[in-house]
Formats: C-alpha cells, structure tokens, sequence
C-alpha cells in the first residue's frame, strides 16, 4: 500500500479539527473520564494535561486517526498511551514520590517520612492490568465506557450517564461487561 493510500485511511488535520470541533457535551464528558481514570496515580499530570497533549498530537499529525475506529475510542487509546509514557518516565527518573523530606525540631537535621505505602511498581502494575482489560474489550466503546465508570467507583444511575447511556443499554452493557470480567479472571487463572 502506497503512502497515498495510507494518508486515505486517515483522516486529515482539519477532519479532525472538525471532528472536536463538532464533539458533543456527551463526548467531552466521556473523554474527560476517561483521562482521569488514565491519570489516576500520575504525580505532577493532570487528567487535562493526557487530554490535550492526546488531542495536540492528532492535530499535529503526531498521531493518526483511521477512518475505520471510533473517534473515542481512538482518542481513548491514545490517551493511555500517553499516560503510560509518563508512568515510564517518572520510574525512569530515579525521584521517589513516595516520601516527603521534612525538617524535625532539632536544628540542622532532616527526616525522611514515608506518606504512602503504594509503590511506583504497584501503580504500574495495576495500570498494566487495567490497560489489559481495556485491550479485551477491543473497540466496544460502551464495555470501555462502563468499565471506565466502575474503576471511577460510579455505579447504577451514575455510571450510566458517565458512560452516555440510558438505562437499558446500560444494562446490555453492564451484563456483557461482567461476562468479559468473569472470563478475564478464568483466564487469569489458569496462567498462575
């Protein structure tokens, strides 16, 4: 396949301009939990920090959007790429976030105090398993934005409208979401 057909697969800077521009308050929503599920544990990154550099990089033609994925989901997935290129980068900084160094009543002496117990490994570890579980729910952008509302801690009413949905496709969703779940933890075992 040629470069030129390539660049007809995607859409264009200003396809995709158009397609933010166009977005509906739904939408907006819907990426905006989705980027603080993603930036959940992140020190120093805000949910609209993942946002913006993943919208800057489409616009900029750093990242591509195929004419045959959903806008969101596409958007989703780059925002986890993102997100998981800022994880790679504070483990490789050699910073541990995990203490805050203060001062003690003695003068001219420090102390180190542990203020969280959950490691960079830990976070790493659960956003790799969170990531896995996305992956699993290929392009189902309704499974994806129901899981993202439960790993929110929303759930009934609220994590309906969170995900863009009424109540009966909720419940569709919510049933075929714990049916993957379920299948995800039986696979899971038998790996151990």
């Amino acid at each position: 396949m040629g470069a030129t057909d390539q660049s007809m697969d995607r859409l264009s800077r200003d396809e995709i301009q158009c397609l933010f521009e166009n977005f509906s308050d739904a939408d907006w929503v819907r990426a905006e939990k989705s980027a603080r599920i993603l930036a959940h544990g992140l020190i120093g990154v805000s949910w609209e920090d993942i946002l913006q550099e993943s919208i800057t990089k489409l616009l900029l033609g750093e990242r591509t959007l195929p004419r045959h994925v959903i806008p969101m989901v596409a958007l989703q997935k780059i925002m986890r790429s993102e997100a998981s290129n800022y994880r790679k980068s504070f483990r490789n900084s050699g910073i541990d976030t995990t203490v805050i160094v203060t001062e003690d009543e003695l003068p001219d002496s420090q102390t180190v105090i542990a203020f969280n117990h959950i490691s960079p490994e830990r976070i790493v570890s659960a956003s790799d398993e969170l990531n896995h579980i996305y992956d699993a729910l290929g392009n189902d952008p309704e499974l994806q934005m129901v899981a993202m509302a439960w790993a929110d801690g929303l759930k009934g009413a609220e994590a309906a409208d969170a995900a863009g949905l009424d109540a009966q496709s909720y419940d569709a969703a919510r049933k075929r979401l714990g049916r993957k779940l379920d299948a995800l933890a039986v696979e899971g075992k038998n790996h151990e």
